[in-house]
């Protein structure tokens, strides 16, 4: 669960680079975890990795869809 908890990355890149190269970016790694995942199973090491990235980028959507969607749509600040 440390992964997850890493979502501050996600949205430090955020505050560098647009949200369509930062989202772009979340996605390709997505891609790439979920294609070469039959293949790290053998592995358990890999496996754990490929787990901890997976929360990584889970914790990334939540990160940056809401601040997307509120420069979008507006959105009452309290």
């Amino acid at each position: 669960m440390v992964f997850n908890g890493m979502r501050w990355v996600w949205s430090a890149m955020l505050d560098h680079f647009t949200y369509k190269v930062v989202y772009s970016v979340l996605l390709t790694v997505e891609i790439i975890l979920g294609i070469t995942f039959p293949f790290v199973v053998q592995h358990k090491w890999l496996y754990a990795v490929w787990i901890c990235l997976g929360y990584w980028c889970l914790g990334g959507h939540f990160t940056l869809v809401p601040n997307e969607m509120k420069k979008v749509f507006g959105g009452k600040t309290t």
